[in-house]
């Protein structure tokens, strides 16, 4: 193994960058002993003074340090001279070439299978510190605010190790002389042949990594706080809920070939083509996998849909069909449908897909309550579901209140003059005595008639009376909840041809198709493959409510919210919509109902 320097170290120029971070040490409280990072209380390790970024491949280590302000003198062995001697103004700093042996062997240290590595530098570089997202810690697109970040200095370090795949790598950071303390504060991920081993978390004294060769999925720490949130290669999950009873399974490609080949061997990366023919293979594998009953009955269930998702801690998102995804870490979910006439007693999954690296199985039974983690076993396989809800919610309408009575009927005022006009040309022409036979009078009279008729005008009251027809400001604001409710509790229903009968007590004529096709659009997330929110509350914020002209209904301009769920892969998720809308109501067979909208904002809240 050399221990040379790569050729380029010995004259790097630094940029303006490097010296910015100098100017500010002293601001940052950096003074000649070493700089200790605060209680770790929740972890923010992607928010660390130093990152480090290491990709283990057969043969090689590739190690990307990000180091901050405040850890430059734990990584002294390693920085440019002009730094150290602003950190210690009275000492000149030796060359880096003489300094950087001490680095690998007493600062930052690399054992592949218990021995040391040496690394090559391959570049040492000053820039503004990466912006990460604080929960994944995934790189962000780098704004505006990359300006305002803080310097950093880059160091990127190759390891060569022989043999090339060596079962464990160690990790030990800068520590305190005692070797009892660390030195630097460092958030780290570790990626194997491209899968990400642990989640971003903090660099302790020292960490082991089991590397499984075979499969980089089943690479682990040692220590059990380093390791990802999914690393399940397959769960399965149990939804509870008035019509349905969903089974949902999440599997790796790779761990299903114990049972169906996928065709994966030697494959790095899965194209599109590949996926569309996995997608095939396991949505008709799992249709027999892992049986459903329902109150104690077998039942049948169907596909609903499959896709490749990609999980993270934030969340689980499906793959677009023109990505190519790394075979390691791709991941199918499944989600089967099994309609019931109402909510169940209880439903059970039979787990049949355990394997020799997954002896048992954490699964979930959820409904409206939260979930359920259960683990099963190849003894105890069974994953079931209870009804202990005291009041479940069982989808139905809620009642509207009826138009008032009226003393008559509306009748626009139009035909009224119409029918007036009518009558005296009848008279006119009895009292004339002229012959029956028509004549132009009376052929422009049916014109006029028929022009008058169909005349926009203002309806009145026949025989008059109170003409009540639109509520108050606060009935309607009442009327408009329930109506707006009623529309959205009509998607409980599964069928079509039920949400349909639901909506057509709400929703009248030829805007009932468009409120079916705008709603389901509305409720359904396009990039969790088409789940559905379950809308559990409608809130009216404003409602200015004016009488329409030309008929016996009234018009609205409407600000409201929905909150509703979401449900998939063992969490039920919030989401919150605000929208503004002119709605028109008027009675229709003797029920309000809404005749027309007008969409004119809507925002995810």
């Amino acid at each position: 193994m050399s221990r040379v320097l790569s050729s380029s170290t010995s004259g790097l120029p630094f940029s303006p960058l490097i010296r910015l971070a100098i100017l500010g040490l002293t601001a940052w409280g950096v003074s000649g002993g070493l700089v200790q990072g605060d209680a770790i209380v929740v972890n923010q390790s992607m928010k660390a003074p130093t990152i480090a970024e290491i990709f283990v491949e057969p043969g090689r280590v590739r190690v990307e340090l990000e180091i901050g302000i405040r850890d430059f003198e734990a990584f002294r062995n390693t920085l440019p001279g002009e730094i150290l001697e602003k950190l210690d103004p009275s000492q000149a700093a030796a060359p880096l070439a003489e300094r950087f042996p001490k680095f690998f062997e007493e600062d930052w240290v690399l054992k592949a299978d218990g021995e040391t590595l040496v690394p090559t530098l391959e570049s040492i570089q000053g820039r503004r510190r990466e912006l990460r997202d604080e929960i994944t810690g995934e790189p962000l697109s780098q704004g505006e605010e990359e300006d305002e970040a803080e310097p950093v200095v880059s160091v990127i370090l190759n390891y060569a190790f022989d043999p090339p795949r060596p079962p464990t790598l160690s990790l030990r950071p800068p520590v305190e002389s005692d070797g009892g303390r660390l030195a630097a504060t460092v958030g780290f991920v570790l990626y194997h042949e491209g899968q990400a081993v642990n989640d971003f978390r903090y660099l302790g004294l020292e960490s082991t990594v089991d590397l499984d060769w075979e499969d980089p999925w089943y690479s682990r720490f040692r220590h059990p706080n380093l390791k990802r949130q999914y690393d399940d290669p397959l769960r399965g999950f149990l939804y509870a809920e008035p019509f349905e009873v969903r089974k949902e399974i999440i599997a790796r490609p790779r761990d299903l070939e114990n049972w169906i080949d996928l065709d994966l061997e030697d494959k790095k990366e899965l194209s599109p083509e590949d996926q569309a023919a996995i997608l095939e293979k396991v949505g008709t594998f799992l249709s027999d996998r892992c049986p459903v009953t329902i109150d104690g009955k077998p039942a049948a269930g169907t596909l609903d849909r499959i896709h490749f998702v990609r999980r993270s801690l934030r969340r689980t998102s499906i793959v677009d069909s023109d990505e190519s995804i790394p075979a390691v870490s791709a991941t199918i979910g499944a989600i089967f449908v099994y309609p019931t006439t109402g909510l169940p007693q209880e439903a059970s999954m039979t787990w049949d897909l355990f394997t020799h690296r997954t002896p048992e199985m954490t699964g979930m039974a959820t409904d409206e309550a939260g979930g359920l983690p259960i683990t099963v076993t190849p003894e105890d396989p069974v994953l079931t579901w209870k009804n202990y809800l005291k009041n479940p919610t069982v989808p139905g309408l809620i009642s509207v209140p009826a138009p008032p009575e009226q003393s008559g009927w509306p009748i626009p005022i139009s035909l009224i003059l119409a029918a007036g006009m009518a009558l005296s040309l009848w008279f006119r022409r009895q009292n004339s005595g002229a012959e029956s036979k028509p004549g132009k009078g009376a052929w422009l009279a049916v014109l006029v008639l028929a022009g008058l008729s169909v005349m926009p005008a203002t309806w009145v009251q026949f025989p008059p009376g109170n003409g009540k027809v639109r509520p108050a400001n606060e009935e309607a604001t009442s009327l408009i909840e329930g109506l707006l409710t009623n529309v959205y509790r009509s998607f409980d229903y599964r069928t079509e041809s039920d949400i349909y009968d639901a909506l057509d007590q709400s929703v009248h004529g030829g805007l009932l198709t468009e409120v079916y096709l705008d709603v389901q659009r509305a409720l359904q997330l396009e990039n969790q493959g088409g789940a559905k929110t379950k809308v559990k509350e409608i809130e009216i914020l404003t409602a200015d409510s004016q009488p329409a002209e030309t008929s016996p209904s009234f018009r609205s301009r409407v600000e409201w919210t929905v909150l509703g769920t979401v449900g998939h892969w063992g969490h039920i998720h919030q989401r919150k919509n605000r929208y503004q809308a002119d709605l028109t109501i008027e009675p229709v067979g003797g029920v309000w109902k809404l005749t027309g909208l007008e969409l004119l904002g809507e925002e995810r809240l």
